[in-house]
């Protein structure tokens, strides 16, 4: 038996990406582009082997996810600012 909550499979699906997009980040501000590796990102998110390949297909759709997901954030912070 577990001690927290059962997550359905979108939510481990979902976890799974923000973690790595999280840690693609905090690896690319450390080391770069060509340091940027799929096994410093596993390492970095805890995440085991495969899932970058599994959730994103490559290394460039992995770093286009987090300009996308950057640029989302900055869009909707800027909305907030605006509406103020």
């Amino acid at each position: 038996m577990s001690d927290g909550p059962c997550l359905t499979q979108e939510e481990r699906t979902d976890a799974a990406r923000r973690a790595l997009l999280d840690a693609t980040v905090v690896v690319l501000a450390d080391e770069g582009y060509r340091g940027t590796t799929f096994s410093r990102i596993q390492e970095a998110a805890g995440i085991s082997r495969g899932l970058i390949g599994y959730h994103f297909g490559s290394k460039l759709a992995l770093i286009e996810s987090v300009i996308h997901r950057i640029r989302d954030r900055y869009q909707a912070d800027a909305a907030v600012r605006a509406s103020m």
